[in-house]
């Protein structure tokens, strides 16, 4: 199985969790990253999702 980017891990994590709210520390205790790992990714995916409309298409659990 490959393992997923952190891009993935959270994304997944964000759906999975619709109906709450979840923190960027959380996210970055939960991948053992920084939360700045965490920002950068969350900035990236919003520019993926505005200049790419196939982005969702991407991602599998």
């Amino acid at each position: 199985m490959k393992n997923k980017s952190t891009q993935e891990k959270v994304v997944l994590e964000l759906l999975t969790n619709l109906d709450t709210w979840v923190s960027g520390d959380y996210l970055a205790k939960k991948f053992q990253v920084s939360r700045e790992t965490i920002w950068k990714t969350i900035n990236n995916l919003k520019v993926d999702c505005k200049f790419n409309p196939n982005f969702w298409t991407n991602f599998s659990a």
